[in-house]
This record gives structure tokens, C-alpha cells and sequence, in this order.
């Protein structure tokens, strides 16, 4: 008996070992002899940039990151033909094209540039009972908060008329209880066209009369449109926003401009709005997040 505990006892370990080192031919799927190493460094500062996320094409290595230096390795790939594709939140991201020798060491030392561009994907807001929903969007971070939570609420998810029938999105210092930031919109980009998320994904400015933004002229909406739960599917529309109510509060710093996608509906215990942002927080109509 105490034999076939301590044999279960070694298996149990082994596997322990097995799961937390993991398998790493699963993550590898040009195996071979050959390395890529190099440094991601800031085009301006020189200085390495950590959290880079490195993959390449053909696949290699998934979860490769630069350190805090900006330095990266990937090891045990074959010889071939590869682009290195360096991208981090709030920085253009960059391609590298390289020929890898067998048994060679290749380097990939690139820079990126600072872009202040950030894309957030699938917010879900849910729809409003009390103040314990998650129905507002703290659109800066990218990230849904409670109404309860005013210092994050930017925009709030509403149904106007308490039926679940008409839902809009409106600016976070309207709230009754706990108002937030005012936001303010533009009207919908090209005139309420349907855009798809690929469209969404590489739509790079707001289209004004002059290319510019002017804040005061491109931005005159506190809500969007009102969505009604049918027939949803046929509009997904985009919206540029401005959120005022920050630059207020703090007007040393740039002003933050963003573009909204309305992407779904759906129906569960209650209804949810699904949405996703782009942001530029240097105040520029720009919202690319390739160079």
C-alpha cells in the first residue's frame, strides 16, 4: 500500500513539474538551430522598451516579451524567411524582416516610436437598474466601472425610456447620482454608415471639413443616437468623441479625442452593449496604430 502511495506521490509531482514548466515544443512550430535576438529601443530616447510583445511570421515562439532593458531571444527556431512584429499599447507597431541562417545567431535590433494610440476591444456595458451596474465606461482606460464609480465614468449606458427599448450612450456628467466627466460627441462618421470591425480597426482619423479637430466645432452631441434591441445588427456606427471633462480637470495636458464602434447587442439576464474605442491622448486626429 505505502508503494503504490509513493508511486501516485512521484506521478502527482511530475505532472506538478510538467504544468508549471510547461511543454515547450506545444509553443514552437519551426523548430530548428538557429536564434534571433535583438533590442527594442525608443526611436527618440534610444532607451529600451519593456513588455514588447514579439511574434513572427511564419509562427515561432508565442508569449515572447522584451525585458526591461528592451532586450528579447528567441531560440530553437528553424532557418527561414521571417517578420518580427513588435507591438506594445500606445506605440506604432513595427515590422522587421530578416533572413535567418541555419545554426546562425541573427539580429533584429529595431525601433518603435511613441504614439500615445491606444485600442480597447470589446467594452461591455450592461443595462442600467441602480447604481451597482456596470453600465458606465471609463473610456481613457478602456475598462467598464460601476455608476457608483464617478471619478472613471465618462459615458454612460441608458434606456431612456425605462422599458428596455431605446438605448444611447451619454455623457458621464449627466447621471443624477454621482455624476462623472463630460464627454461630448461628434455626429456619426460618414453620415451613419455601417462599419464593419475591420473597417473600425483601420479607420485612422475623424474626417472634419479641414482634416483638424477643433473642439468646439466638431463635437456638439452629449449622447449618441437611441438604439432600439431590434435591427441592431444593421447598425454598427462609429462616433468620435472628446473627453472634455478631463482635459477640464487638467487643461496642462493634451486633450484626449476617440472614436467609438458600436459592435453588438445582447440579450442575457439583461441587455448588453458591446463596443470598442480607440483613444489618441496627444490631441491629434489619429488614430493608426501601425506607423
Amino acid at each position: 500500500m505505502k508503494k503504490i502511495i509513493s508511486t501516485i506521490f512521484t506521478i502527482a509531482i511530475l505532472a506538478g513539474v510538467f504544468l508549471l514548466t510547461g511543454c515547450e515544443d506545444d509553443n514552437v512550430t519551426n523548430k530548428g538551430n538557429s536564434t534571433i535576438t535583438g533590442t527594442i529601443t525608443d526611436s527618440l530616447t534610444n532607451e529600451g522598451i519593456k513588455d514588447v510583445s514579439i511574434t513572427t511570421d511564419p509562427v515561432t515562439y508565442s508569449g515572447v516579451v522584451t525585458d526591461a532593458d528592451g532586450k528579447y531571444t528567441i531560440s530553437g527556431i528553424a532557418a527561414n524567411d521571417y517578420t518580427i512584429t513588435a507591438k506594445k499599447p500606445g506605440w506604432f507597431t513595427m515590422n522587421y524582416y530578416i533572413t535567418v541562417a541555419e545554426n546562425e545567431t541573427a539580429v533584429a535590433d529595431f525601433k518603435i516610436l511613441f504614439s500615445n494610440i491606444y485600442a480597447f476591444d470589446n467594452l461591455t456595458a450592461s443595462e442600467y437598474f441602480n447604481d451597482n451596474s456596470m453600465s458606465a465606461v471609463n473610456l481613457y482606460l478602456g475598462k467598464i466601472v460601476s455608476e457608483l464609480d464617478a471619478t472613471n465614468k465618462d459615458i454612460q449606458l441608458r434606456d431612456s425610456v425605462g422599458m428596455s427599448e431605446r438605448f444611447l450612450f451619454r455623457s458621464g456628467d449627466l447621471a443624477l447620482d454621482n455624476p462623472g466627466y463630460e464627454t461630448v460627441f461628434g455626429d456619426q462618421v460618414f453620415s451613419g454608415r455601417n462599419f464593419t470591425k475591420n473597417e473600425f480597426d483601420t479607420l485612422s482619423k475623424y474626417y472634419t471639413v479641414d482634416g483638424q479637430i477643433d473642439p468646439a466645432r466638431d463635437f456638439p452631441n452629449d449622447r449618441t443616437v437611441y438604439y432600439y434591441p431590434y435591427g441592431l445588427d444593421s447598425k454598427h456606427h462609429v462616433y468620435p468623441f472628446y473627453l472634455k471633462g478631463r482635459h477640464n480637470s487638467n487643461p496642462g495636458n493634451p486633450r484626449v479625442y476617440g472614436l467609438l464602434y458600436i459592435k453588438s447587442l445582447v440579450q442575457d439576464s439583461v441587455y448588453k452593449f458591446t463596443i470598442d474605442v480607440k483613444i489618441n491622448r496627444n490631441g491629434q486626429n489619429s488614430f493608426n496604430m501601425n506607423q
